[in-house]
């Protein structure tokens, strides 16, 4: 499905050609962090705070890195308190001087952090889809019409981890 611009968007892309996008990063932890690239600024009704800021994501906009100024240590220190991964991660990247409406940023990035390596002057992080993202359902049952042949017992119970299930068979179809 091809995405169309705003034409705000358009002009100030058209007017600005080859110039720095601002990058607006939302981090998805208890207390959202929301970083703008640029100056600080409004967006979507959201207030998105000036911080020194680095994207890179893949062309096909699956994986990519983020880099965060660790000033006065205070990113690195939420990274190694709370962690990142797995902590959702979208970004947008915006053209243009504010106000801004909400369809002049466009998604970059939707997904959650990875990996981190917190430095003195940057925090890295990798950005990585969501494991939702790669599931699908119904996903396959074992049952013995596909081929399992030893199945334990209708009303056999199992524990795992402190937790006991008992086993029922379901009407297959």
């Amino acid at each position: 499905m091809p995405r169309t611009l705003s034409a705000r968007t358009e002009t100030e892309i058209a007017k600005k050609a080859g110039s720095k996008p601002i990058w607006l990063v939302y981090i998805g932890y208890g207390t959202p962090l929301r970083y703008s690239s640029g100056p600080t600024l409004t967006w979507n009704s959201q207030t998105w705070t000036a911080q020194d800021l680095i994207v890179t994501v893949a062309p096909d906009k699956n994986t990519g890195t983020l880099q965060i100024q660790n000033t006065d240590y205070v990113f690195g220190g939420k990274v190694l308190t709370d962690g990142i991964a797995d902590v959702p991660i979208t970004i947008y990247q915006l053209y243009g001087d504010s106000p801004y409406d909400s369809a002049d940023a466009e998604l970059l990035f939707d997904g959650v952090g990875g990996q981190a390596r917190p430095g003195v002057r940057w925090v890295h992080v990798g950005l990585e889809l969501a494991p939702t993202a790669c599931m699908y359902s119904p996903r396959t049952r074992c049952t013995k019409e596909i081929g399992f042949n030893h199945l334990p017992p209708d009303g056999m119970t199992i524990s795992l981890n402190g937790e006991n299930y008992t086993l029922e068979v379901q009407p297959s179809g």
